[in-house]
């Protein structure tokens, strides 16, 4: 059985809010994934984002992390203080990250690639991923918000 993947070897690259490009994970080193507040209203229905039923057309502030070399036959699992930021499988706040959810890597949800959508609510905190491997072993990442 080959060896869970050491958290090093995902291929992690997040992009910012309001950014249009992906940086690479090594780029947290320097400066942390910048998350704003969600609390625009990119839709114009009289709400703000992090308030209104979901979904927003047009939403442009989530931060996002995705897992480029993460195996199929894995599954993930991604956690968030719910108090400060919300997860979502869609940039336009659609299909929530249930937490201690584990999904296989090929589970639909994901799309073509492993990307989760990052709302921010208030404050800071860090947002943990945890691969495990088909054999049950876990990996895990933190990082910061």
């Amino acid at each position: 059985m080959p060896a869970v993947l050491d958290a090093s070897d995902w291929g992690i690259e997040v992009r910012d809010s309001y950014a249009a490009a992906w940086r690479s994970e090594a780029s947290l080193a320097e400066r942390e994934l910048m998350v704003v507040v969600n609390s625009d209203d990119d839709n114009e229905d009289g709400f703000l984002d992090n308030e209104t039923p979901l979904p927003v057309e047009g939403e442009n502030d989530l931060g996002a992390v995705r897992l480029l070399r993460v195996p199929a036959d894995a599954s993930v699992r991604f956690a968030v203080d719910g108090e400060v930021a919300r997860l979502f499988f869609r940039a336009n706040r659609t299909l929530p990250v249930e937490p201690d959810q584990w999904l296989r890597r090929d589970a639909a949800a994901f799309g073509t690639d492993a990307t989760v959508f990052i709302e921010g609510l208030r404050g800071t905190t860090e947002l943990e991923i945890q691969v495990r491997d088909v054999g049950g072993r876990v990996s895990r990442r933190r990082i910061k918000l």
